[in-house]
């Protein structure tokens, strides 16, 4: 009996280091596969949390900086901006979590002061690593990367800005990474602003695209954004995907539509 228990015990053990071991190993090919391609000349940029991805066949058609989530910069994004630089994009992945936390905590007012203070001179330095000073520049994120995208290119928009694509986005943002966040629940309490005011104010000439899960609960904002947002909005519809938009070999199609909507003033709004 003893010898028995001993048995199960060990090959229970092996089946714990198997697939530890196996979690590792598709961890690593993962990160090997869309790992950033490029690392910064410039110092100061290699102390930023964000990833190179540039075009590459080397002509890129716009500069795209992408805020991930209030999760980090994770493997749907890094597939995301691989996707999006094989079909000619120079994409920078910001940490956006990683960003915010070397903010100050309060008050409210002092944090959004030291984000508006602090992310033009970022945008711009990675812009001239880069060499894209003179290309069309979109912003975006995911869920709550989404949000303070939205809240900077109401506030303080990059030069050149031509579009901002909202990825799963709620009706309200904050700059607070908080439980609600991982709750996947609405931003509220101080600090808090409204996505529909700011896709509302962006100025006209910035496009909005908006990329959205079929069963996202987060839908139910999208006919407000449509009705404030006007002709220069659009959004992209993923099917079989929730929330996290995850499934990057269905989502890219779209995410690549989106990309060329909000870069190629020539577009029009396709009938959805």
């Amino acid at each position: 009996m003893r010898v028995r228990v001993l048995r199960r015990l060990g090959l229970g053990a092996l089946a714990i280091v198997l697939a530890a071991a196996g979690g590792a190993w598709y961890w690593y090919q993962w990160s090997r596969q869309y790992a950033p391609t490029y690392v910064p000349k410039d110092a100061a940029l290699k102390r930023e949390p964000l990833f190179f991805y540039p075009a590459a066949n080397g002509h890129a058609r716009a500069f795209f900086l992408f805020m991930g989530n209030d999760v980090a910069f994770w493997e749907p994004h890094q597939a995301m901006a691989n996707r999006l630089s094989r079909v000619g994009y120079d994409v920078v992945g910001m940490d956006i979590k990683r960003f915010l936390a070397a903010l100050p905590d309060h008050p409210v007012a002092a944090r959004d002061s030291a984000y508006a203070a602090s992310i033009l001179p970022l945008i711009a330095r990675a812009r001239a690593e880069l060499h894209d000073d003179s290309l069309p520049l979109v912003i975006g994120g995911h869920s709550f990367g989404a949000e303070v995208a939205l809240w900077t290119a109401m506030h303080r928009p990059p030069p050149r800005l031509a579009g901002v694509m909202m990825m799963s986005t709620r009706g309200n943002g904050h700059f607070f990474v908080q439980p609600s966040d991982l709750m996947m629940q609405e931003a509220s309490g101080p600090g808090s602003f409204s996505t529909v005011e700011l896709v509302r104010d962006i100025p006209q000439s910035v496009r909005i695209a908006a990329i959205r899960g079929q069963r996202d609960d987060f839908q139910r904002w999208d006919s407000t954004f449509a009705a404030v947002g006007g002709a220069r909005y659009k959004r992209f519809y993923v099917p079989f995907t929730g929330h996290s938009i995850r499934k990057i070999v269905l989502a890219g199609p779209f995410i690549e539509r989106a990309m060329a909507f909000l870069v190629d003033t020539t577009a029009t709004r396709e009938k959805e």
